[in-house]
């Protein structure tokens, strides 16, 4: 049987699913045998930093993530915080105070950045960075496969209400690819474990902690039916606020040791703030980092003469664990109310799936084996792309669904097709004919009824 397949049917070679972090992204297809393969970036990088930095020229992803400290008003991140958010909201005012850029409310008092963007002094939306994140994640992968991805599974937080997951599909669809479909983190994650370990049955607590948000999910698996009982999180609470309890430290150390007040120098701050990030993540790798940490002026450009200002630290794991444990107890209230508004205990909850980049802090796991002690935690590879993946296998799935369609439809042969429209011809022409007899038969029972009163008379 022959198919001649549209540009925007959904097939298994055309089609991606999207993990748009706060903090990081990630893009997952399909390679010839339907197995998931993560996008990298030209440097190999399969998690592509959300930052997007305009300047002078356009950069995404790592090469903007280098402009953070350098292009302060031009460079742009955690715009996921800020979609389909009202500038009045408390936690846009919480926000913008410890960032370097400007937060200000469009003409519809949304919340909205204010860059000098290539030139010019711009207000630009929050949703309009998915346009350069998407597209550069789709050509990595492109460049990469030969194909073209233009259908999109995406993925959002549990807590995104309707109008930020429309807000941002119309946004990603303004590059002339298509929104499939919008699944929520939680479901992506679980679909992607379904693949490598039998949950039917099961009670799957999802323990999202992002780069900016945090999220718990529990979900009932029932033959590949993926039933949602309870949600909760805070849209306001992730790694990002373990990083700025690390700079706290951090800065502590340094105007311990030197006298220099590095939070009031908003170079130097961006600068440190990236050491806490790498900071963390080596701490979940081993029990004490060390590092010599930048903290030249303000001034310093690397070009000017002056020289760089260093300091050799060193952070433990336990003096993390101490500065982090509030945000980590938070994560823990909120995953005890969401069992509790299930109507669960926690002992009935079978697997718990950790997914995040966040979910990597061992003191994190630690907490939660505490609390669920009979409980599986899930360890099917790396968590930070399991979203990913899920959303790249459910869009596999719809692939398939079309296909099957398509194969259903009868096959008409030429005479067949050149009879279909005198067919609609005919069939337009029915309800005329009716029409006409309605109005004969009206007619007649009017004049009837004047004749039968003028016998009366």
């Amino acid at each position: 049987m022959l198919y001649i397949i549209s540009f925007m049917t959904i097939t298994e070679e055309n089609t991606i699913g999207l993990d748009l972090g706060t903090t990081f992204s990630t893009g997952a297809y399909a390679d010839s045998n339907g197995e998931p393969v993560i996008a990298c970036d030209e440097n190999g990088n399969s998690y592509i930093p959300s930052v997007v930095c305009g300047y002078s020229l356009l950069l995404v992803g790592s090469e903007a993530e280098r402009q953070k400290s350098r292009y302060l008003k031009s460079t742009v991140y955690e715009f996921k915080r800020l979609v389909a958010k009202n500038y009045d909201d408390p936690e846009v005012q919480k926000l913008y105070s410890h960032w370097p850029f400007e937060v200000v409310p469009d003409k519809k008092n949304h919340a909205a950045f204010k860059l000098l963007w290539q030139g010019e002094a711009r207000i630009i939306p929050p949703e309009e960075f998915y346009n350069y994140l998407v597209e550069y994640i789709c050509k990595c992968a492109e460049k990469k496969t030969g194909r073209q991805f233009r259908n999109i599974v995406l993925t959002v937080p549990a807590t995104f209400n309707s109008n930020q997951r429309t807000n941002i599909k119309n946004a990603v669809e303004t590059t002339g690819r298509r929104v499939i479909d919008i699944i929520a983190e939680p479901t992506a994650a679980v679909i992607s474990y379904c693949q490598d370990e039998r949950l039917d049955g099961k009670h799957v607590l999802v323990y999202d902690f992002g780069g900016g948000t945090f999220d718990v999910s529990i979900l009932h698996v029932k033959d590949n039916h993926y039933d949602i009982l309870k949600e909760d999180g805070d849209p306001q609470l992730g790694g990002s606020d373990i990083n700025e309890h690390l700079f706290r430290l951090f800065a502590g150390k340094i105007q311990e040791r030197t006298g220099v007040d590095v939070e009031s120098d908003a170079k130097a701050a961006q600068r440190v703030r990236a050491y806490c990030d790498s900071c963390k993540i080596a701490l979940s790798q081993t029990e004490t980092w060390e590092d010599m940490v930048d903290i030249s002026p303000l001034e310093y450009e690397g070009g000017d003469g002056e020289m760089t200002k260093e300091l050799e630290m060193t952070i433990s794991r336990a003096e993390m664990n101490e500065v982090i444990r509030d945000v980590l107890e938070k994560t823990i209230a909120i995953t005890k109310r969401c069992i509790e508004n299930a109507g669960l205990k926690e002992s009935e909850i079978d697997v718990i799936a950790m997914i995040g980049g966040s979910s990597s802090i061992v003191y994190a796991k630690e907490m939660l084996r505490g609390m669920f002690p009979s409980s599986t935690i899930a360890d099917y590879g790396d968590p930070r792309s399991a979203v990913a993946r899920g959303a790249m296998l459910w869009g596999l799935k719809k692939a398939k669904e079309e296909k099957a369609k398509a194969e259903e439809e009868p096959e008409f042969s030429e005479e067949e097709k050149k009879e279909e429209p005198e067919k609609a011809e005919e069939s337009k022409e029915e309800p005329k004919k009716e029409e006409k007899k309605g109005r004969r038969g009206r007619r007649d029972r009017k004049a009837k009824e004047e004749k039968k009163e003028e016998a009366k008379e």
